[in-house]
């Protein structure tokens, strides 16, 4: 059998703002050749499985990949499999028996939440809406979310570890800390009531933070993939500013009226903040480092 690359996350390693991935959805395309994992598959000679889709819950990302491991365990040998993990703010919620994606920032601003089936959310939207803005005055302690995300990292690695698979974790963009702003430029999730860090947490002192270094890219979990463009940019932006082409990049970052204000332009993240082509091809390229300098291929 061939052997697979096989991705889960949200938007990010989706490619969400690329051209090719408009062009797969609208069927002009086979794939969305521009993304890390379709970058990664063709250099290495991997099929591409992608499992990723824009606005996906922390839990289902966790779920479905420990799925995907049971049901092809027999073929474990032959599977890389990469987690880019989301905001643990982003759960599902229940209106009723009607489940939605609690995304603060959505609802607050009357936005249907990732997910969230259009005529449930015209039911669901003046309650959901009190609900949010009760939760996010008393309630909104990040804590509650860090307490599972801690745990099912834990739960993530080991079952992937206990079934014999190459394997990597990574954080897509979630910053840990106290400033509500911290996953700029990539706006998601709300102003916090309260704020925590991993290492508030015995679970993650103990045992997660200590798990082996092999089957994370930066390490562990608390650094993101969208820190680590940002600061290559900073690194690297002479050589791309007036001499790189942007035409081939379907749109940059630039400085917007919100809080990505008075900033330079930014080629490795396209307008909304998500990598543009140029970002996908600098963490492909980490990615396959990090596998070659672990052994994992």
């Amino acid at each position: 059998m061939d052997k697979i690359l096989y991705f889960n996350g949200c938007s990010w390693p989706e490619g969400s703002e690329l051209k090719s991935l408009r062009d797969l959805q609208e069927s002009r395309e086979e794939k969305c050749k521009d993304r890390c994992s379709s970058l990664l598959s063709s250099k290495l000679g991997y099929y591409e499985i992608n499992e990723s889709s824009a606005g996906k819950s922390h839990q289902d990302i966790i779920e479905e990949t420990i799925n995907f491991a049971y049901k092809n365990k027999s073929k474990s040998e032959d599977i890389i499999i990469n987690v880019w993990l989301t905001s643990p703010e982003r759960m599902w919620f229940y209106f009723g028996d009607k489940p939605f994606i609690f995304s603060p920032w959505m609802i607050l601003r009357g936005i249907c939440p990732h997910q969230t089936e259009e005529s449930d959310w015209k039911e669901m939207k003046s309650e959901v809406t009190k609900f949010t803005k009760h939760w996010t005055t008393y309630f909104h302690n990040q804590k509650f979310f860090l307490h599972q995300y801690v745990r099912d990292v834990l739960l993530l690695y080991n079952t992937l570890q206990s079934l014999g698979y190459k394997f990597l974790i990574t954080n897509a963009f979630y910053n840990f800390g106290n400033d509500w702003k911290h996953n700029l430029p990539f706006y998601e999730d709300s102003e916090m009531t309260h704020f925590d860090d991993l290492s508030n947490h015995d679970l993650w002192n103990d045992i997660v933070s200590k798990l082996p270094e092999d089957n994370f890219l930066y390490g562990n979990v608390k650094y993101s993939i969208k820190d680590k463009l940002l600061e290559m940019w900073e690194l690297q932006k002479n050589d791309y500013v007036d001499t790189y082409d942007t035409s081939k990049l379907s749109s940059i970052l630039v400085a917007d009226n919100h809080e990505w204000k008075d900033k330079e332009p930014n080629y490795f993240f396209c307008k909304y903040g998500h990598p543009s082509e140029l970002g996908h091809q600098k963490i492909s390229e980490m990615i396959e480092k990090h596998y070659r300098e672990h052994e994992i291929i």
